[in-house]
């Protein structure tokens, strides 16, 4: 089973595409054919990025599509056509992923870099073993 991005070279498909590809998945991605520089990290995990073409859809794979596209797009229609292909729109995808992680977020209308640059060093994994040990209490 792989991972298929339906227009991979988005900022947050690319991210996640990377992610996966870390965790040792096997990952493949289509997109417009000009360069865009979030390309490079594919390109230096040798990630595969094909044209659009809804050959780029096989059995069992994990499509995971970019949030412009709609079902009357090639591929994406090849995916949720195919019975045995798992598709999840990035957004949906993501809420999955982070449900293995704790996390945290940063919102407001200012300092929201600056809070997420000073916070990154931070090990929270204490924090949360205390929470949940006041939590059980």
């Amino acid at each position: 089973m792989a991972y298929h991005f339906i227009g991979i070279k988005g900022t947050g498909m690319a991210a996640l595409a990377c992610i996966l590809h870390d965790e040792h998945k096997e990952v493949t991605g289509s997109d417009i054919d000009k360069y865009i520089f979030t390309e490079d990290g594919l390109r230096a995990r040798h990630i595969p990025i094909y044209s659009f073409s809804p050959a780029n859809i096989k059995d069992n794979d994990t499509v995971i599509i970019g949030l412009s596209f709609d079902q009357t797009h090639p591929e994406v229609k090849a995916a949720m056509d195919n019975p045995t292909v798992k598709t999840y729109y990035y957004n949906e995808y993501l809420g999955i992923l982070l449900e293995s992680y704790s996390s945290i977020c940063v919102a407001g209308t200012h300092g929201k870099s600056t809070t997420t640059g000073i916070s990154s060093p931070i090990d929270c994994t204490r924090c949360w073993a205390k929470s949940s040990q006041r939590t059980q209490s």
